[in-house]
């Protein structure tokens, strides 16, 4: 039998969703019900602390109160209990699980629930108002966890700033519809001088579009947002007895003509782009780019190009959308709150950097991107003997939002850049990067223009040349030809940076004397710190994406059998991130969650991993530079009380000080705290046994 089939967890990552990492094993297992009618069948089995609640109907009731339901069951205390109901015909307030003392989360609307309690205090399951709640509870559930999942929680923050490269090869950023009801258009639309008819043959083969006949000049129909910086508004629009329409946000513009597919006038100082895209059977998909605050969109049915004051006609309408960046993408579909789609807030990101056909688990620490507009390079950047277009071929995302920069034929300096005030402080080091690909030109220099620091680029032969303190250079090859190119540099003072993308002669001239030479460009990234990390998307301001936290919830690895009574194999599969001048922590915790008890895997602020026993708040052992950073290793700790073994990539590693006790109360995984690991997982793996060395060796082997 293979030696990863007797392990008693193994987190490999593939299946998750948001704020949870699936482990393969172990497969939980439940006992049985503990609750009596939580199907509400009957009247019988619940009390009720007072007026306002009532079972009828086959459900539990609650009209506007604050009471409770609750019912006898035997439970123990500290062990754990999967606790499941159903919430319908909810109005408002909120309701929420206990038993005993320990309180579940509270819920705000329809839809079946299941968490986990430890049971404290008395042995009563209670369905608690909490809040002046008004609707339905059903199908209540409530039994003990025998065997848990392993499974992983996970957190990262509440905006949609973090990246990871997909199984396509493409990044994936995190998108949001921002328009509520953004094909329900006889709700939170206002309707101007208009009449909807829904049911109408759509772009998708569907019968949701709409039908939208004016009946005055200017109709519309139009929504109030709160938007800045980049944003794309769209539409799928139809000819009906008007083959006009126009897109509007504030006081920005633009006609397209329905019936031969093209655009029509564009007003507006803050206008980036308007585009018409073919969807088939008459419809298209309208497009309008702002870089811009934005109070409110408008949807116009129009008689000719630059003419909405006719006051009869129609066209049809579906799918509207307004999101952040330089293309409209995949419709999110909205209800009474926006939507989401691609990397969530709270999603793991399972990465395919590199051409992986398997993905790894990407962990960052929390960072900045400092470039207020890494896209677009066209209305936010400064042109110096160069001529920019956004939007001019496919990026490194897979859609067309790269910028194209073409020297002129006046010799000199030949460059595409962003001066920002205030933004570096003096002694600090920051990282600087770019996706860049060749277009006609053989060399680029990216360059911060008030150090001086700069690379050289060779798209021929990938070679590239450092000066005036540049260091740490990163060349990471992308899809379609795309480099991520950057360097580290020191402020050399406080105050103002520069980025600038050169065009040059060769790997060190400054004075470019070419002529209709281009790169293109994509994703400008300046951030605090010795190395990159993965691509920040910015649209008008700086944009912080927090640090990934992978944890297990208290979950007491030995009563549930994966590890056994101070015996246990634990195995890391991972690669560490950049060259941090601090050191980062992952590790096995205690009932604390704190690195007080249990195995801490420490890269230093060198170039070495260091493994640490803890023990109430102690180091009782410590095996120093065991492996190397930056580099896949294959760490695994085999313990039975104080025979503790190390193998890192099939070597045998040795005791370097202290006397280890073997992990004491190990309750779980975690990479959270100001020391957050930046990690690549590949796998974790847990053993309820000591390994043998001829395993060890084996299983760690690369």
């Amino acid at each position: 039998m293979s030696i990863y089939k007797s392990s008693s967890l193994a987190m490999i990552p593939s299946a998750y969703k948001d704020g949870k990492l699936y482990s393969v094993r172990p497969v939980e297992q439940l006992g049985s019900e503990l609750v009596t009618n939580g199907d509400f069948s009957s009247a019988s089995d619940w009390t009720f602390s007072g007026g306002g609640v009532a079972i009828s109907g086959g459900k539990l009731n609650f009209t506007a109160t604050t009471r409770e339901a609750t019912q006898s069951i035997s439970v123990v205390n500290t062990k754990t209990y999967r606790v499941s109901y159903e919430v319908s015909n909810y109005s408002a307030g909120s309701v929420r699980a206990e038993i005993g003392s320990s309180v579940g989360i509270s819920r705000t609307a329809n839809g079946i629930y299941s968490e986990y309690i430890v049971a404290s205090g008395t042995n009563v399951i209670q369905i608690d108002a909490v809040s002046v709640f008004t609707g339905s509870i059903d199908n209540v559930s409530v039994k003990e966890v025998l065997v848990a999942n392993g499974d992983f929680d996970f957190s990262r923050g509440s905006n949609l700033a973090a990246t990871r490269v997909a199984s396509s090869g493409y990044i994936e950023k995190g998108r949001e519809n921002l328009l509520l009801q953004s094909n329900q258009f006889d709700t939170t639309w206002v309707k101007v001088n208009t009449t909807l008819t829904s049911g109408q043959a759509g772009y998708d083969g569907t019968n949701d579009a709409w039908l939208v006949d004016k009946s005055a000049a200017s109709a519309r129909i139009e929504q109030y947002v709160s938007a800045s910086g980049v944003q794309t508004l769209s539409a799928y629009v139809k000819a009906g007895t008007l083959n006009w329409t126009r897109l509007n946000v504030d006081t920005d513009w633009a006609y397209y003509d329905l019936a031969n597919g093209v655009v029509g006038t564009a007003t507006g100082s803050n206008i980036i782009d308007h585009s018409i895209e073919d969807a088939g059977g008459g419809w298209y998909r309208c497009v309008l780019v702002v870089n811009r605050s934005i109070t409110t969109a408008r949807i116009y049915p129009a008689d000719a190009d630059n003419n909405s004051g006719g006051t009869s006609g129609n066209i049809y309408i579906q799918d509207a959308q307004l999101e952040s960046g330089l293309v409209s993408t995949s419709v999110i579909e909205t209800g009474a709150s926006t939507a989401q789609a691609g990397i969530l807030e709270d999603m793991p990101r399972l990465d395919y950097s590199g051409g992986a056909t398997c993905p790894s688990l990407l962990l960052e620490p929390q960072r900045t991107n400092i470039m207020p507009s890494s896209e677009d390079i066209d209305s936010a950047w400064s042109e110096l003997r160069v001529s920019v277009e956004n939007n001019n071929t496919t990026s490194p995302e897979g859609f067309v939002n790269a910028g194209k920069t073409t020297a002129t034929a006046v010799a000199g300096t030949h460059a595409s850049y962003d001066t920002l005030n205030g933004s570096v402080t003096a002694g600090n080091d920051y990282f600087i990067s770019c996706f860049v690909k060749k277009a006609t030109t053989k060399y680029i220099r990216l360059n911060d223009g008030y150090t001086g620091a700069y690379v050289t680029f060779n798209f021929d032969d990938q070679t590239t040349n450092l000066q005036n303190g540049a260091s740490n250079v990163l060349v990471e090859q992308h899809a379609n030809g795309w480099y991520r190119l950057g360097f580290k540099f020191t402020a050399d003072s406080s105050g103002n940076f520069q980025f600038a993308l050169w065009l040059n002669d060769n790997n060190n001239n400054t004075s470019y004397t070419g002529s209709g030479e281009a790169v293109y460009f994509w994703g400008a990234q300046l951030e605090a710190g010795s190395y990159a990390t993965s691509y920040i998307p910015t649209y008008g301001s700086s944009v912080t994406r927090s640090v990934d936290q992978l944890e297990t919830s208290p979950y007491d690895y030995q009563s549930q059998g994966v590890l056994g009574a101070n015996v246990g194999t634990i195995i890391l599969d991972c690669e560490t991130i950049g060259t941090s001048t601090g050191s980062n922590d992952f590790h096995m915790f205690g009932a604390t969650q704190s690195i007080a008890d249990g195995y801490l895997f420490r890269a230093n602020s060198g170039s070495t991993i260091d493994i640490l026993e803890r023990d109430s708040n102690t180091t009782s052992a410590q095996w120093s530079s065991i492996a190397t950073k930056q580099t896949r290793n294959k760490i695994a700790v085999s313990y039975s009380g104080a025979d503790v073994d190390i193998y890192v990539n099939g070597v045998a590693k040795s005791v370097s000080s202290g006397s280890p006790v073997g992990g004491g109360n190990i309750n779980g995984f975690s990479n959270s705290g100001s020391n957050a690991a930046g990690l690549i997982i590949h796998q974790i793996l847990l053993f309820p046994n000591k390994l043998t060395d001829t395993e060890m060796a084996s299983i760690t082997t690369l």
